[in-house]
């Protein structure tokens, strides 16, 4: 437990190296020990790390970044699954559908793991996990909506993000709400800046 949190605050500090190096400990710790959650913890954890790598990077590094972790997160998602650990599952996807969403090519990946996801937690994960889907959902569905200019597509993703809002107040989380309300106001001006041009 100690390496994967270590490993988590240097991941985000960007000191993502380091961070792999305890994450891969950790993974090997947990293996010779039989202990199965700390292993999907240390998978999770590593596909973090790619997943922003990946964000990062271009071409086939890109692709290296995302295939690795793609393959941790159906790694931990392997062991979740065996363990009927559920909720656990519901991070997972959401993750791996984060890993997609930073590639237009995949984003209709991510649409339907978002909505996998969002599925489960409804069944079975808690507030926050529902608010954290939803805030990342609109995030997708803002952008390509963004992009072609679609005011009715802007306009649901910000209902989408205000329903996200209410989950993340709901879960105490005020930070992250705060966030998501600058978000949401931010696209609110960009609908009355694009529909004042379309005028």
């Amino acid at each position: 437990m100690h390496l994967n949190l270590r490993g988590c605050e240097l991941r985000d500090l960007g000191e993502y190296d380091s961070a792999t190096c305890l994450f891969r400990a950790a993974l090997e710790l947990g293996r010779k020990s039989r202990l199965g959650m700390r292993m999907a913890a240390a998978y999770q954890n590593l596909g973090t790390v790619y997943t922003e790598r990946a964000s990062g990077s271009r071409g086939s590094e890109y692709t290296a970044d995302l295939d690795s972790a793609i393959a941790c997160y159906d790694s931990a998602a392997r062991i979740y699954s065996d363990s009927g650990k559920h909720t656990q599952m519901v991070s997972v996807m959401t993750e791996k559908a984060i890993a997609y969403l930073s590639h237009p090519e995949y984003q209709e990946r991510a649409d339907s793991l978002f909505r996998l996801a969002r599925s489960e937690a409804e069944k079975r994960g808690t507030a926050l996990d529902i608010g954290t889907i939803l805030f990342h959902q609109a995030q997708l569905h803002a952008g390509t909506a963004a992009e072609a200019r679609d005011l009715v597509g802007l306009r649901s993703a910000v209902a989408l993000l205000d329903t996200a809002i209410i989950f993340i107040k709901k879960a105490g989380d005020m930070q992250f709400a705060g966030s998501a309300e600058m978000m949401a106001e931010d696209w609110r001006q960009a609908i009355v800046s694009i529909a004042v041009k379309e005028e």
